[in-house]
């Protein structure tokens, strides 16, 4: 945006061999550099660079060039004999109102396009003899009046014109219709055509865009084969019955349109194509075109497409559409007579649902549209290649497969169409059959390709390990023989499948006749308003706020959460908590509103917080475990009851936050019970403990609140204000626009649409992610105008949001859809579920799994997966309405539930629950794709039902199981040949998978979460030709390293990750391994010690796996036999440049492998991890990477500093995004940098976060502290002091660690207490010989500042009564340990507990060898609720005890104290009986 130009471009000689030279978008420059003195330019593109007036300078040899908005040619500057653009051949002109007319045209232009240009006339001087023009564009140039008079002695080449939309060009004079005579390609608009036209004998191509009433006659006798006719006509030329030659008629635009001409009625049969686009004709004119293409469909010899694009009064123009299609079919089944509709996909698909005018049948055809691309494609590829390669066996096939291609059957890709119309969705869903059928004759073919060619390997290896080649011959000869005889015989299984699949699918073009017939009873709607193309944009961005309208719902529920209960604490077990409802219908935002009010800050007071998703029908086990695994980051697998009492043991005397979220009612009686077992063991939380509720009834409300015996207080949420609804829609609908207010004519669309909204929150943010897609008014209208929109209905609001997705979108939400409510969403995972059912397709230059990602990412954006905390769920409402719409694709067998009972035979992916009667639901399923077991609490032998669900479900590209009750899966796994995704988890112990399992070539996935520990069980635990499996992309197994029990694990070409490979000196597990590997993205190298030199380490090839970005590089010990030998290893392990993460353990160079010294090689690097290199002495230039994030060095004991010196470069930024930095152990480290070596205006990592130094005695202190810095840690190290230097106000430090730092003597915090405001977690341990923290009393009587600690952990108490601790009042935490020679605390500590009396919650003594007795003034700490005592051997008793302790820890402590206190009999029990939680472990 600068007003010039690079000084450099001023010099030619810099840039002199410069050809290429392309300026966009700089809208500030005002000169330009001298391209004209450039020798070599060839191609010049300048655009929307708006201030330059003039080009200065002379131009030689350019071919092509763009202009300026502003551009002037300058008076004073005149080119050189004239020659000005002397080699130009095409000149392109746009949007240049201002720039003057050429002197002269280039004697070698070719290519002549002018656009909005303030020329009166085109100039046609030239310095040549004539003017080489072959191609001509004048268009939207308004000043234009008149064509040159001479054009015809100049222009003689001229072939192409294009004359349009220049308002002021009424004609052309006479002397100018001379060009048209030998033109092969017009495209014209003017007022009134050349009277020349019907002379035009070499024109090919005519294409008319005027405002004529009537079109003149074309040429009688000339070559046109294709016409094009636009805008305002009415009535077509009489001429077409003698052109013979034209074979594509294109009417377009033409809304006026009253008949179709007879004499094109008679020559039809002439016409290869008839495009009909944006065509608002009646009824009777398409009639007419059906009854004029009867002789031509009789004769079955040519070829028509018509293409209707767009059409008004659609639903007469379908109706028609049939009838053609139908008379087609009942003619001659040689006809191939193809009707293209001309829109997406998704337009038509959001139309099915909006358009009142298309009724049951329409829809049907339309989905008959659908399917059929690739897949279709790849079945007659294979089909002809297996054909191939049975000699003299195909000719009859290949007849078929011909018969095939000429009419492809389609297929739908949604199968929801109508339950009014039985007979059309059994025919789609035969359909839809067939072509599954043929895809599982596909995958056959290649399952058998596949074993084939392994076979063939493995003959090759018996012949070049047998003694003689011969001893084979007579085996391969009787193989041939009989596999010859086979074919003869017609016994060829493979042959007689590809018969009956090709046969079929040729049928289903004849059976569309049968389907047609539906047509006859179907009452057709009123008409109703085309649909464009629904497009998806791939930009944006969540809205920041979606809490509109709800300020003050949420304000209401923080003031309750902060208000004491009104109850005082009484004998009821539910006396600590209270209880608050939150109501409303679905998609009112009661969940949106509770995310809020838990993320706010004040809730951070909670000692702990918990989200629980209750679901429909609930399990009481289920809802604990929930709980468990919100406080604890992992899930139990225990009984009910062994749940409910870790969770009462993890609450015990804690004040918690609960969300129960979406609660809904089933049976009350039932349900008052469950939720009882639920919420007991919360009655041991501390008073103060609060739950929230979500429910859509006010009787659930009533029901929890009974439960717990409270009063009922609710939060009843309505909808929105219509103001507050239009905000939140415009949120979403203009999410990543930069200019929302720009688009005013959409804004009041927006105000419209929301009426129709119900009010609802939930409607406006998926109803705005519609909108988002496509910023055009067309499109916005079209949703305002939907028939959806328009029912009032919340579920037909959301239905529009899904129904309009494209294809591939649309495949993967219905899937989703086959998860119960609730599902947490896990992206990974998702999407590998979407690629093993073939809904992702590859994409050049991204994985399937970036594809996937991107999907995910569509549906984030769409609002169909809501944020809920860390998860991303569907929201119930959505859930509902698509589980409805896609019945007939996903289902669910969920125990005895009354919808399990009607599952269509139609499913294709389903869910059970345990459902004891599974085997007779699903045997009738013949076309399942996908199955997921949830086998938990079930008596039923699951090993037997497998094997008979195998046996019955053979199509399975996708199988999940989860269940306890698991030892062994079947080996008749082994009919699933067509399986991708097998995934296996719970608390089970399968000692080995099935060895069938490596004869299952497509399996791409295997995820088995189970338990596999001891290192023979890994060895065993894959198949022994698991490498088999060449299409293997991903597997994954909780315990063990797997990859390294696999031999020859290079045959699996596919891996996208291999966490981990241990090399042998063994035949198949070498490094030679890795070489074709070139799709890993993570890759873990180990026992690189077994390279025996660098030749073998490079045929590793690392550097040609273009997407790996994570890799690890180990050597299995530190006692290195050659160290050279580990440095020529590292130096050919070179990685790609796209590497992101690397990790390098345990090897012993000395130096820096020389790919690591060059900062280009590893550019992209953002995660460093250098571990137990004890050689390495200097690092490479860590420094200068510009997007490294985190480095952790670890045991490097000969490193010195931190930063070289590289390359002359002795200052610079230094880190520049690093935002973690650990350093463990790094003993000889002096300093940050190599002496010379400084950070560029001392700015050293000026983005660091968390720095923590441990074991580096001889590392300087740093010159300041980073300016973003919270966490400080510091342990072992050399300093004397801590320097708080810094130039950010205030420090942002929150946890600061000092420990075991014998030299340190002062921690300044008082100096700096004013600047520490965010200092939360302090930590001082070991450090004897600090003696003080700062000059407090002088800030102190300036300021009044005290530190606002929360937590502090130290080992000398006398730490305690230096200031600013002194007068510290906020403290919750204490922790005083590791101290060997504290015996007692001085009176003076014993004074400060009675500061900190009222904040004080929770206290620790741990590994205090010495301690005898704790402070006597603990009795005083009214606010004490936990008291942990821990390996302090000395101690034999207690002092008094506050009643307000909840609970009490005490392990390894002398035998005397648990004598005293223990609970049967001990002498002082009773001095701690109040204490409702005691736990002694002696």
């Amino acid at each position: 945006m600068s007003a010039r130009y690079a000084i450099w471009m001023n010099n030619v000689n810099l840039i002199s061999n410069l050809e290429k030279i392309e300026l966009k978008y700089c809208r500030e420059w005002e000169t330009l550099p001298p391209f004209g003195q450039f020798p070599f330019p060839k191609f010049l593109k300048f655009c929307d660079i708006w201030k330059v007036k003039w080009l200065k300078i002379k131009f030689l040899g350019n071919d092509k060039y763009h202009v300026f908005p502003l551009l002037e040619f300058d008076a004073g500057v005149a080119a050189e004999d004239g020659c000005l653009f002397s080699c130009l051949i095409e000149l392109v002109l746009s949007c240049c109102p201002k720039l003057k007319e050429l002197p002269s045209l280039p004697s070698k232009l070719k290519s002549l396009k002018i656009e909005d240009i303030g020329w009166n006339t085109l100039n046609c001087c030239s310095i040549s003899n004539s003017i080489p023009l072959k191609n001509l564009e004048v268009s939207r140039c308004q000043n234009i009046t008149s064509l040159p008079r001479n054009a015809i002695e100049e222009y003689r080449l001229l072939k192409k014109a294009t004359i349009m939309d220049n308002d002021e060009l009424v004609s052309f004079p006479n002397e100018a219709e001379q060009w048209f005579l030998k033109f092969s390609s017009l495209f014209i608009s003017l007022k009134s055509l050349p009277s020349s036209l019907e002379s035009l004998s070499s024109l090919q191509k005519l294409a008319v865009c005027s405002q004529l009433q009537l079109l003149l006659n074309i040429p009688a006798s000339g070559k046109i084969r294709s016409c094009i006719y636009m805008k305002s006509l009415q009535y077509l030329s009489s001429s077409f019955s003698t052109i013979s030659s034209l074979k594509h008629l294109t009417l377009m635009t033409i809304l006026l349109l009253k008949s179709f001409p007879t004499s094109l009625l008679l020559c039809i049969t002439c016409i290869y194509q008839i495009f009909l686009v944006w065509i608002a004709f009646l009824l009777t004119s398409l009639t007419f075109i059906i009854s004029g293409l009867k002789k031509f469909l009789s004769t079955g010899k040519n070829k028509t497409i018509l293409s209707l694009w767009n059409i008004y009064q659609f639903a007469n123009v379908m109706q028609s559409y049939m009838s053609l299609h139908l008379l087609s079919l009942s003619l001659s089944f040689s006809l191939s007579l193809n009707l293209i509709f001309i829109s997406s996909n998704q337009s038509l698909f959001l139309l099915l649902f909006s358009c009142s005018a298309l009724s049951t049948s329409i829809i049907g055809a339309m989905a008959a549209e659908w399917f059929v691309g690739p897949i279709l494609d790849k079945i007659i590829k294979a089909c002809s290649d297996y054909l191939e390669e049975q000699v003299g066996w195909q000719t009859g096939m290949k007849k078929e497969l011909e018969s095939l291609r000429k009419k492809p059957p389609q297929d739908p890709s949604c199968p929801q169409i109508s339950d009014q119309n039985p007979a059309l969705n059994k025919w789609i869903w035969q359909l839809r059959d067939a072509v599954d059928e043929a895809d599982y004759v596909l995958d056959e073919l290649e399952y058998m390709k596949h074993k084939e060619q392994l076979t063939k390997n493995m003959e090759e290896t018996k012949k070049r390990t047998a003694s003689s080649s011969n001893a084979s011959f007579p085996i391969e000869s009787a193989s041939k023989i009989c596999k010859v005889g086979e074919r003869a015989l017609k016994i060829d299984p493979n042959l007689k499948r590809l018969e009956e699949v090709v046969q079929k699918l040729d049928e289903v073009s004849a059976g569309v006749s049968t389907f047609l017939c539906v047509f006859d009873s179907t009452k057709q709607e009123q008409q109703e308003q085309q649909r464009e193309l629904y497009k998806t944009r791939q930009t944006g961005s969540l809205p920041r706020n979606d809490l509109i309208g709800r300020g003050k719902d949420k304000e209401f529920v923080m003031q309750w959460l902060r208000k004491q209960s009104n109850e005082h604490p009484g004998t009821d077990l539910y006396r600590n908590i209270s209880l608050l409802s939150i109501v409303g219908h679905g998609g009112m935002g009661k969940t949106t509103l509770l995310q809020h009010v838990y993320e706010d800050e004040m809730t951070e007071e909670f000692d702990c917080k918990m989200w629980v998703c209750v679901s429909n029908n609930f399990d009481v086990k289920k809802v604990i475990a929930d709980m468990l695994e919100s406080l604890e980051n992992w899930r139990p697998r225990l009984e009910t009851q062994a749940l409910q009492d870790s969770l009462r043991t993890e609450i015990m005397s804690k004040k918690f936050l609960l969300v129960l979220d979406v609660i809904s009612e089933e049976d009350e009686e039932k349900d008052k019970s469950k939720w009882e077992d639920v919420l007991a063991p919360l009655a041991s939380g501390a008073f103060g403990s609060k739950i929230l509720v979500t429910t859509q009834t006010d009787s659930v409300a009533l029901m929890i609140a009974k439960v717990i015996k409270k009063e009922e207080e609710i939060v009843k949420l309505e909808g929105l204000e219509e103001d507050e609804c239009l905000q939140l829609l415009n949120s979403h609908a203009f999410a990543g626009v930069e200019n929302p207010n720009d688009h005013e004519n959409l804004r009041v669309i927006a105000r419209d649409i929301v009426k129709k909204l119900s009010r609802s929150p939930l409607a406006a943010k998926v109803i705005g992610g519609v909108l988002n897609d496509n910023l055009d008014e067309r499109h916005w209208r079209t949703v305002l105008e939907s028939k959806l929109l328009g029912q009032n209905s919340i579920n037909s609001i959301l239905r529009l949001s899904y129904i309009v997705l494209p294809n591939h979108l649309q495949n993967c939400f219905a899937f989703c859809c086959m998860f119960p409510q609730d599902h947490t969403f896990d992206k990974d995972d998702l999407v590998r579920m979407w690629i093993a059912l073939g809904f992702i397709q590859p994409s050049q230059g991204m994985t399937m799994e970036d594809v996937g990602g991107r999907y995910y990412d569509v549906f984030v954006r769409k609002t169909l997966f809501d944020k809920v905390r860390d998860d991303y769920k569907m929201h119930d409402l959505i859930h509902e309405s698509a589980s409805k719409f896609f019945a007939q694709e996903c289902g669910k067998l969920v125990d005895d539930e009354e919808s399990s009972l009607k599952i269509s035979e139609t499913i294709r992916h389903l869910s059970v629950q345990t459902c004891p009667d599974i085997l007779r639901k699903i045997e009738k399923v013949k076309h399942l794709h996908s199955l997921f077991l949830f086998y938990e609490d079930f008596n039923q032998d699951l090993y037997s039902a497998l094997i008979e669900i195998f046996k019955v479900s053979r199509c399975l590209r996708l199988l999940y199981i989860r269940t306890d009750e698991l030892q062994m899966i079947p080996e008749e796994i082994r009919y699933l040949k067509h399986l991708r995704y097998l995934k296996i988890e719970g608390r089970l112990n399968v000692t080995r998978l099935p060895r069938s399992l490596s004869n299952l070539y497509h399996l791409q996935y295997i995820i088995y979460d189970g338990q596999v520990r001891r290192r023979h069980e890994v060895d065993d635990f894959f198949p022994r030709d698991i490498n088999n499996l060449s299409n293997l992309r991903y597997m994954e197994l909780l315990y063990g390293n797997y990859f390294s029990s696999i031999c020859g694990i290079g045959k699996l070409n596919s891996l996208q990750e291999l966490d981990m490979f241990d090399l042998r000196n063994e035949m198949g597990y070498g490094i030679d391994e890795l070489k074709y590997l070139n799709d890993l993205c993570k890759l873990g190298i180990n026992c690189l010690e077994n390279v025996k030199d660098a030749e073998e380490a490079r045929n590793a090839q690392l550097c040609d796996k273009r997407r790996l970005t994570d890799l690890t590089l180990c050597w299995s010990n530190t006692y290195a036999k050659d160290i050279n030998l580990d440095e020529d290893v590292l130096d050919n392990l070179q990685p790609p440049k796209c590497l992101r993460n690397l990790r390098i353990y345990r090897y012993m160079g000395a130096r820096s492998a020389i790919w690591m010294n060059n900062v280009n090689p590893i550019f992209n690097l953002e995660k460093i991890e250098l571990t137990d290199c004890l050689e390495w002495e200097t690092l490479p230039p860590f420094g200068q990477l510009p997007f490294l994030k985190s480095m952790r060095l670890s045991n490097m004991l000969k490193v010195k500093w931190l930063e070289s010196k590289v390359n002359g470069n002795d200052k610079y930024r230094a880190f520049p995004l690093l935002e973690v930095l650990y350093i463990w152990g790094l003993e000889a480290l002096e300093d940050w940098f190599e002496a010379g070596v400084a950070a560029e205006d001392g700015c050293l990592f000026p983005c660091l976060i968390e720095l923590v130094l441990h074991g580096c005695p001889k590392l300087k202190e740093l010159p300041s502290l980073p300016p973003k810095l919270k966490r400080l840690e510091i342990d072992g190290i050399g300093w004397t002091t801590l320097n708080f230097c810094s130039n950010s106000n205030p420090i942002p430090i929150e946890t600061l660690e000092v420990s075991d730092c014998p030299g340190i003597t002062s921690i300044p915090l008082a100096d700096e207490i004013a600047r520490l405001a965010a200092l939360r977690c302090l930590i001082i341990k070991n450090c004897p010989n600090l003696f003080s923290l700062g000059r407090y009393r002088e800030v102190e009587t300036t300021n009044n500042c005290h530190l606002m600690l929360s937590g502090l952990w130290i080992s000398d108490p006398s730490v305690l009564l230096m200031e600013p601790l002194t007068s510290i009042s906020s403290l919750k935490k204490l922790s005083i340990e590791d101290n060997d020679e504290l015996v007692s605390f001085p009176n003076e500590a014993e004074q400060w507990f009675l500061k900190v009396r009222h904040s004080l919650s929770e206290l620790e003594f741990r590994w205090l060898k010495s301690l005898q007795s704790l402070p006597s003034s603990l009795e005083s700490l009214s606010s004490l609720q936990y008291l942990y005592i821990e390996d302090v051997p000395m101690l034999r008793k207690l002092p008094n005890l506050p009643p307000s302790l909840k609970r009490l820890m005490i392990s390894s402590c002398h035998l005397e104290l648990f004598e005293r206190y223990r609970e049967d009999g001990g002498s002082d029990r009773h001095k701690i009986a109040h204490i409702p939680d005691i736990d002694f472990d002696p």
